[in-house]
């Protein structure tokens, strides 16, 4: 029996072996869908800014921040043909939009600190004008004294 395995393994293929061309070919295929499956998916990133830059746009149109308005884009992003400008413009446009919404979002925060702190002292001023002066408040008021020092 052991005769009949080396001689089964030693008879040649049945398979023509592959030319180099065909080599060459399979290779060109292998490299070009290893490229492709490593370039990222645009149009799926592309449909994320376009849904993100909505969403801004509208935030910041609520809020009353009409400048992204009165200045339009330049290139509308339908006439541009080539697919990495197209995406590389809206990035840029959704991070600016980004730029705008933090800076908003701070400046709100900003002047919502100081109509709190505003409404506090005064509430603390009327009730020492009322001269009705429990133990909380001069408490407080002690201590917001001591943080503004």
């Amino acid at each position: 029996m052991a005769n009949d395995k080396r001689r089964r393994n030693a008879r040649p293929s049945k398979y023509r072996p592959r030319t180099e061309a065909q080599k060459l070919r399979r290779l060109e295929l292998k490299l070009a869908r290893n490229r492709v499956l490593a370039a990222p998916d645009h149009r799926a990133m592309e449909a994320d800014l376009r849904a993100r830059m909505a969403e801004l746009e509208v935030g910041l149109r609520d809020q009353g921040h009409g400048g992204i308005h009165v200045r339009r884009n330049t290139r509308p992003l339908d006439e541009i043909t080539d697919d990495a400008e197209r995406f590389a413009v809206q990035k840029a446009r959704v991070e600016r939009l980004e730029a705008l919404w933090t800076v908003d979002r701070r400046k709100r925060e900003t002047r919502g600190k100081i109509v709190i702190g505003g409404a506090i002292l005064a509430e603390l001023n009327a009730s020492n004008q009322d001269k009705v002066k429990t133990t909380q408040t001069e408490g407080l008021l002690a201590k917001l004294l001591d943080v503004l020092d």
